[in-house]
């Protein structure tokens, strides 16, 4: 499985989508984790730490 986070923009979907159909077509499982409150992955970190990230991303 790939875990990936995209900024809380329009765009994220966008990267999320081509990025799934890679990897999708190599046989990964991708998964697209998104952020509590819409923020982006590097200002939640910095607004709380890292370890409150991981915690997100280890819900899947």
């Amino acid at each position: 499985m790939c875990l990936f986070s995209y900024d809380g923009d329009e765009s994220r979907a966008e990267c999320g989508a081509e990025a799934s159909d890679v990897l999708l077509g190599c046989g990964a499982q991708p998964r697209i984790v998104e952020i509590p409150g819409g923020d982006d992955p590097d200002s939640y970190v910095r607004a709380r730490h890292a370890g409150a990230l991981l915690t997100v991303f280890g819900r899947w």
